[in-house]
Formats: C-alpha cells, sequence, structure tokens
C-alpha cells in the first residue's frame, strides 16, 4: 500500500477550515487560515504538516496561520494550476490525522441540526 494520497487541493482547505472552527477560529480567520494552509502546501509541500504540529501543540488560534497579515509567499500561478489538475500528494497518516481532526466539525454541525429551531 501506498504511503501517499493524491487529495483536490480543496479538499485540504475544507478539512482545514473545519479543524479551525473546531479550535475556535472565527470563520473568516479559518477561511484565511486554510487558504494559507493549503497554499503553504502547494508551495513547499509542508503546509499541512506544519498546520498540524500547531494543532497539537494547542497554538493554532494565535499560531502564523490565524495571524491577519499577508501570506509571506504564494506559489506561482503555473504551480497553482498544476496542483489543481493533478492534485495534492500528502502522506496518508497525516491526511488522515487531518480528516480525524475535522471530524468532530461533522459531528457538531449534526448535532447543530437536530436542535429545534422554534418554526413549525
Amino acid at each position: 500500500m501506498s504511503s501517499l494520497v493524491t487529495v483536490a487541493p480543496r479538499e485540504v482547505r475544507d478539512l482545514v477550515e473545519r479543524c479551525c472552527r473546531l479550535a475556535g477560529c472565527d470563520p473568516g480567520t479559518a477561511a484565511m487560515a486554510a487558504e494559507r494552509v493549503t497554499a503553504a502546501q502547494i508551495d513547499s509541500g509542508d503546509g499541512v504538516e506544519r498546520f498540524m504540529t500547531a494543532c497539537d501543540d494547542g497554538e493554532l488560534v494565535t499560531s502564523p496561520w490565524a495571524a491577519a497579515r499577508p501570506l509571506e509567499r504564494s506559489p506561482s500561478p503555473d504551480r497553482v494550476l498544476a496542483v489543481h489538475r493533478a492534485g495534492l500528494c500528502l502522506d496518508r497518516s497525516l491526511f488522515a490525522r487531518l480528516e480525524e481532526r475535522a471530524r468532530g466539525f461533522l459531528v457538531a454541525e449534526a448535532l447543530l441540526d437536530r436542535l429545534p429551531t422554534g418554526h413549525s
């Protein structure tokens, strides 16, 4: 079994955004952090790993991922296009950890959906 898995950049972005929301980030900060992590993964291949370290250390909300400042570096448009066509290769166990951490968001969303809204 291969130790790599190919995923669409949007999958990384979605899972990172969910992790950020679970960590206490507001929606805008979570979206910004997700864009940063995805860009870092496209550019240098270590965005998800560095993001997971910040999550594991309990420092996500105060990490550079969530800071309100411009990206230090962005991937080239050609690189972004190539990755969107071919996908991102990630370590299978790292991607599984990201999925597991984000899973709580789906549970929370499902619980919220069952709450009565007061509308008949």
